[in-house]
């Protein structure tokens, strides 16, 4: 299906993540960008990403709820929290996205919100080839990022009092 250098990123990555795919496609999909899906007319990260914000959304809030953490404001600022380049940063820290990302050419994707939108679309695709189990996107992706957005969350409540 794809080359020995491809499989070889895939399936280091798979380690990394501490999952394996049972659809390589999705993983695959998932970590190629729109630049290099459109030059070399494969599937990128693309709509994978949408169905990936909406379960890092419901994830985060979910276990925000869950430590008892049920204002508004700690709910809203669990969830803004991934919302922006910081995500990005969590994503290439974390899970040094920047050594997996199919790009095309020399596209540079550190610094841009590219690494957010490939981890939420790594969230879709975990969910979809898992049987759509939430439960398993939250310990192979969430709590591995649940510190850093825990720091932000509190570092941004503290600013509204």
């Amino acid at each position: 299906m794809y080359d020995k250098k491809t499989m070889d990123l895939l399936e280091e990555f798979q380690t990394v993540i501490e999952y394996k795919f049972n659809d390589i496609s999705l993983l695959k999909q998932s970590l190629t960008t729109k630049n290099r899906g459109y030059q070399n007319r494969e599937p990128d990260f693309k709509g994978l990403d949408t169905l990936g914000d909406k379960l890092l959304d419901f994830l985060l809030v979910l276990k925000t709820f869950d430590k008892g953490d049920r204002s508004p404001h700690f709910l809203n600022s669990a969830r803004d929290a991934a919302r922006n380049k910081i995500l990005s940063d969590i994503a290439l820290d974390v899970f040094h996205l920047e050594k997996y990302i199919f790009k095309f050419g020399d596209e540079d994707i550190v610094g841009t919100v590219t690494p957010a939108s490939i981890l939420e679309a790594l969230i879709a695709a975990v969910f979809l080839d898992c049987g759509r189990d939430y439960k398993i996107v939250e310990g192979k992706i969430i709590t591995r990022i649940d510190d850093w957005i825990s720091n932000l969350k509190f570092t941004a409540f503290s600013d509204l009092k």
